[in-house]
């Protein structure tokens, strides 16, 4: 079966509401929900923020589930200057930003679906490298000084933890975020990593002022709105209609 991952509630909430009825599954370790309406079965489980969290996540569905392929998701900031808010980046590899020299290539045929799924929904896209922070990138200056560093369109905090377990497992890996911060977007820095949804969810509680407010606010509304629509038109390809495999 097919997984879908996010770190957080709010990152999981379209790709839920895409596919429709989903029922809770039984996991010692992970918020685990699986589908009901389509064809081929799709869990969709939350990782939590940050390397460790992620990838002790995946690693306990990919203990307890049969998983045949994983999809991350979820926001991530700009790192190339054309790309805007809620552009969809499809990673072609995931690098961490600790260990540069180790690159996790992502699943050609994924890959291409998720892809293809952006230009079915009308949605801006491009491919390349996404890096992984252990920090919040919240400057434009450590957003170009990560572009200059990786040569990345975007970062995340969390793909290349879980690349890296997918790949020691043999599990097909790949990932489409959302650009929350273009390069050119300072966002407020919330007082550690465990507040990053509050400051998406509750803008008001980190911003300073109303255009920031505003600015955060507006653009986590369009990443949601360009996950719910990337996803509704993945699960409409024939591998979730009952016409192929995933």
């Amino acid at each position: 079966m097919l997984a879908i991952c996010a770190a957080l509630q709010w990152e999981a909430r379209p790709i839920l509401r895409a596919l429709g009825t989903v029922r809770r599954e039984k996991s010692n370790q992970v918020r685990v929900w699986r589908s009901v309406n389509v064809q081929q079965p799709v869990l969709v489980f939350r990782t939590g923020m940050g390397w460790e969290r992620a990838a002790a996540s995946t690693r306990a569905v990919l203990s307890e589930f049969p998983v045949r392929a994983l999809l991350n998701t979820g926001c991530a900031g700009g790192l190339a200057p054309g790309l805007s808010v809620a552009e969809v980046v499809v990673s072609t590899a995931a690098v961490a930003a600790t260990d540069p020299a180790t690159v996790y290539s992502t699943d050609g045929t994924w890959t291409n679906r998720l892809y293809a799924a952006a230009a079915r929904a009308g949605l801006p896209a491009s491919r390349g490298t996404i890096v992984t922070s252990r920090g919040v990138l919240s400057t434009t200056a450590d957003k170009r000084s990560a572009a200059n560093a990786f040569g990345a369109l975007a970062v995340d905090m969390e793909g290349a933890a879980i690349a890296e377990v997918a790949a020691s497992r043999g599990v097909p890996f790949a990932s489409a975020r959302a650009v929350l911060d273009p390069v050119s977007m300072d966002i407020p820095r919330p007082p550690g990593q465990d507040q990053w949804s509050a400051l998406v969810s509750r803008p008001v509680s980190y911003a300073s002022n109303l255009g920031e407010i505003f600015s955060v606010a507006w653009a986590a509304y369009r990443v949601h709105v360009a996950l719910g629509r990337l996803f509704r038109a993945l699960l409409d390809d024939d591998c979730f209609t009952g016409r192929g495999k995933v």
